[in-house]
This record gives structure tokens, sequence and C-alpha cells, in this order.
């Protein structure tokens, strides 16, 4: 209670303290962390303060508050920053002999959204305690603005989202292509309010429009035709969003876009590229009227809406094109990939089949293939011995060359050298008889 009652009295002493209450409970203001520090001035003694905050609730903290600007203790804040955001604990270590830097996490729902880190007089450890606890206390202005930011951006991202199904649904109610182009364009126009919506395609470098909103202002221009092709192009050629007024945290080339606007009575233009990974196959021209420039969020909405239904469109798009368009596209398509930045496995797929079909063109090699088979020549001869026997051996095989007089086979020769001997015996004697008559 007496620690409120400080507060209290610290609040109501510091000048314009209303103003300053004022100030705070306005958590859209660009200024707000400058005024929150003034706030602490009065209730905590320090010299320097760096806030570090997460402010989207992804998790990435940033720089979001430096006071004085011009700090050169603020790489001893950022250090001591960090170690409270990675220890999530109040962390204190000292400077130089009087002063100290103590850094002290906001945690909410186990979850670190902001550190602030302050240089401070050395002070005795209960001083020290209640000044950390009263800095705690006081940090609750920057939790309700923190949150209230993250419930702000949730709220964006399912706006964004409930476009985006919105718009699937009024494509997917049409099969011709031709009829949800127009749908679209309608439906775009109205959710993002503006005065004309155009959806171009991109086809060998040339912006073809297939497609723009309702509007018969519009119809009888044209010469805009041209210039809303123009700036489309621009947004193509550089691959991003591209804007009339010129965004401040982008420097862009738009000279088309400002020719466009200023030729439609100082409008606002809106070019965003239909992207497919790196490869830009369309665009979305959106044109509002003067005073009523396309703020991030608009930016972002228009982005989400064109690239995520645009994927439908292209695929309608491409179901209605002749085969022998298809066919063209798809090669096409290989052969940007292989020559574009990137697709290094593709790349080397393809050079390992040139290496391995030139190898094998080139290489020769033996190929055995089993398989039953029958030999037969082209002119059978038969070899016949006058008389009857037996074969005792064969000098030559079948398919093997001869020359003239080449001994071929011999025959088994016993009986005949038998019946010889038989033959020679009665020889003999009857040339005994010859001889005995003889005498």
């Amino acid at each position: 209670m007496n620690s409120n009652q400080d507060i209290n009295d610290s609040i109501a002493s510091y000048p314009n303290g209303d103003a300053l209450l004022e100030h705070l409970l306005e958590d859209q203001n660009e200024s707000w962390y400058r005024y929150w520090i003034n706030y602490l001035k009065p209730l905590i003694p320090f010299s320097a303060a760096m806030i570090l905050a997460d402010e989207k609730g992804e998790g990435q903290f940033s720089l979001v508050e430096l006071w004085p600007d011009k700090e050169e203790q603020a790489d001893q804040l950022k250090e001591a920053a960090f170690e409270a955001l990675h220890q999530k604990k109040a962390v204190i270590s000292s400077l130089d002999e009087s002063n100290c830097v103590a850094a002290l996490p906001l945690i909410h729902n186990g979850r670190v959204i902001s550190v602030v880190a302050l240089v401070m007089p050395i002070l005795k450890q209960e001083q020290m305690a209640q000044i950390l606890a009263r800095l705690e206390w006081n940090s609750g202005w920057l939790e309700l603005r923190l949150l209230k930011r993250s419930d702000g951006s949730r709220e964006s991202l399912l706006q964004r989202q409930q476009v985006i199904l919105d718009g699937f649904l009024s494509v997917l109610e049409y099969q011709k292509f031709e009829a949800a182009a127009l749908a679209f364009c309608n439906f775009a126009c109205r959710e993002m309010h503006c005065e004309r919506t155009v959806l171009a395609y991109v086809e060998n470098g040339v912006v073809r429009i297939a497609g723009q909103s309702d509007s018969n202002e519009y119809s009888e221009r044209i010469n805009s035709t041209q210039l809303s092709k123009n700036a489309m192009l621009e947004s193509v050629e550089q691959l991003e969003s591209v804007s009339w007024p010129a965004r401040e945290d982008r420097e862009q080339v738009n000279r088309a876009h400002r020719q466009l606007c200023e030729y439609v009575h100082q409008s606002c233009a809106l070019s965003v590229p239909l992207l497919e990974r790196e490869f830009c196959y369309g665009v979305v021209l959106f044109e509002r009227p003067a005073g009523q420039p396309f703020i991030k969020e608009d930016r972002l909405r228009a982005e989400s809406l064109a690239n995520v239904v645009g994927l439908a469109l292209e695929q309608k798009r491409q179901a209605q094109l002749p085969l022998y368009k298809l066919i063209f596209n798809s090669i096409r398509s290989k052969l940007e990939k292989l020559i574009m930045p990137g697709y290094l496995g593709r790349k080397v797929m393809f050079l390992v089949s040139i290496f391995a079909l030139l190898f094998l063109s080139i290489k020769e090699g033996e190929y055995n293939l089993a398989a039953d088979a029958v030999l037969e020549g082209v002119e059978i001869r038969s070899v016949v011995v006058p008389y009857d026997g037996f074969l005792e051996r064969a000098l030559v095989r079948a398919g093997d060359q001869l020359e003239l007089n080449t001994l071929v086979a011999t025959l088994d020769t016993r009986e005949l050298r038998l019946e010889r001997i038989k033959w020679l015996s009665e020889q003999k004697q009857a040339q005994r008889q010859y001889e005995d008559a003889l005498s």
C-alpha cells in the first residue's frame, strides 16, 4: 500500500501528469515507449534505458526504444537485456564504481514479451529489490500495450484468412476461367475498397489483361489500358508489390504507377505480382480514389488474396489451354528451371543423365542371352563307307574347316585283320597243296 501511495504521489507531482497518462492510454502512438520512460522517471532513479519488445508475438525481439538516443552504454544495456531474456529472470551487473545495469524480463503465460534494461546507481540490496518490484508493477502498461498489439495482429490475420476463404469460394463457383477471373476482380475490388481491379497474365514478357472489375467509368478510358499494363509490368520486373504514392520503407521504380494515377485524376495504385517460387506468371492491379493510399495492412491483405486465390485461377487457366500449349509450357518450364539460379538437384540429375547416355552410346560390351537353339548346316553332305564297320576315332568335329586329303576318321579294323589272317592261312594251305601236286 505504501508503494502504491508513493507511486500516486510521484505521478501527481510530475509535470503534466494527466497528459502523460492520456498518451499512455493511446497505445497506437508511435512515441508510446518514450512516454512510458518519462512515466518511469519520477518513480525509478535511472540515467539510461533500453526496451526490447516482441510486438508481433512471433518470438522476434527488436529494439523499440533507447533513451537517451545516443547512449554510450547501449552495448552494456543490450548485453544485459539479452541475458535476462535468455535466463527469464532479472539480471543485475556492475557498470562502474557507482552505476549498474538492471534488466527485467516481462513474462506473460510463460513467454517473454519484453525486456527493460536500466542504468541505475548502485544501491543496497533491499532498495534494489524495491525498485525492481516497482518496475515490475509499472510494466503493466507495457504488457497491456503489447497484448493489445498482439491481439490486433491476430485479428488482422484472421480477417486476411477470411478474405482469402471468401475469395476461394467466389472463384471455385465457376468452371470457366473467364467467369472466375471476372468474379475474382469484382470480389477483390469490393473487399479492398477499390474503384477498379485488373487481373493480367505474363506471356513471353508481355502483360495480357485477362479480366477487370465492372466499371462503366473506366470502360471509356482507352488510354488507361496501356498505362495499366506499364504499371503492372513494373511490378513483374521487380518481382514485388509496387504502389503509388510511394512506400516510405522501400525505394522502388514506380514511374508507370505515377503516370497511371495522374491520368485517372490523382488516384492510388498498387500492383501485386503473382509468384510461384521465383516465377511470375501474373499480376493484379488495384486502384483507389485519391486520398486513400494503400497502407501496410492493405498491402499485406492484397498480397495474400492475390497470391493464394491466384493459384486457383492459374489452374483453371491452364486447364483450358490446348494440348500442344500444355506440352510446350511444360517443356519450357523444365528448361527454365535448368537455366535459372537454384534447383541444384535438378541440374545435377540432368548432367548425370547426359553423361550416362553418352557413356552407354559409346561404350561397347557383350551381352549374353540364355535360350534354347538348334544349329543346322546350310549344306549337309554324307561320307559313306563302302562296307560295314565301326569308327575307331574321329579326328575332326562338326564345323571344322578341312583341306584336301585331310584324315577325317579311322575305322575299327579288328574284324578285318582277323579275316585277313584267316585268308592268309588258307592261302598258305592252298600253296602247300599246289606244291604237293606238282611234286
